[in-house]
């Protein structure tokens, strides 16, 4: 399976130690480019060094209102019958 989606960096905020001590056992088996593409941030104020405070919500240090995804949260819901039929397609193919 795929996930049609690309991106160009991962900002990872307030990581525990744990999490690091995860990432510094698999980074030597990345290639240079993810390797650069992951960056873990200690702050918002850091973050906001990145992405711009414009096209944030409040809970990020944004100005851009307060976070709300009930739209994408209905529509993804009112999808459910495609995604029902998509499943069944792959499970129907899978062993092509």
């Amino acid at each position: 399976a795929t996930f049609p989606l690309r991106f160009r960096q991962v900002h990872v905020l307030n990581t525990s130690s744990l999490l690091r001590l995860g990432y510094n056992m698999i980074k030597p088996f990345l290639n240079e480019e993810i390797k650069k593409n992951i960056l873990f941030l200690s702050s918002l104020d850091s973050f906001h060094n990145y992405v711009d405070k414009e096209i944030l919500p409040e809970e990020l240090g944004g100005t851009n209102g307060v976070f709300d995804n009930q739209d994408a949260a209905v529509a993804v819901y009112n999808m459910s019958e495609y995604f029902n039929r998509v499943h069944t397609y792959v499970q129907r193919n899978s062993s092509l």
